[in-house]
């Protein structure tokens, strides 16, 4: 199901269409420590920290090209800088990897 803007919801209730309303823990509202992120240090489990946001990209790291992602710079640490060199720029990380994001960081 798909949650849609307030201005949407309106219109969309008006015509019947059934809006779901977004889990109560978003990735927005979810804060994890640096130990919390730190547990997550393989490919086949892997979180960073990058800007404070978190990521989840062990589904992301399975996807690149082998050897183009050294995990040992991203699992499981802040990986700002080796995320900023890859992307170009602090936004682009976000905007490349916005669907990994799973909260921020404490």
């Amino acid at each position: 199901a798909r949650v849609l803007a307030p201005v949407a919801v309106t219109a969309a209730l008006i015509m019947g269409v059934a809006v779901v309303a977004p889990p109560a823990a978003t990735a927005a509202t979810k804060t994890y420590t640096k130990a919390q992120v730190s547990k997550h240090n393989k490919s086949t489990d892997c979180w960073t920290a990058a800007n404070s946001i978190v990521y989840s990209l062990t589904a992301w790291v399975r996807q690149q090209p082998i050897g183009s992602v050294k995990t040992a710079q991203i699992c499981g640490k802040n990986s700002t800088s080796a995320l900023k060199a890859k992307f170009g720029s602090l936004a682009k990380i976000d905007i490349s990897l916005g669907a990994y994001k799973i909260g921020k960081l404490k």
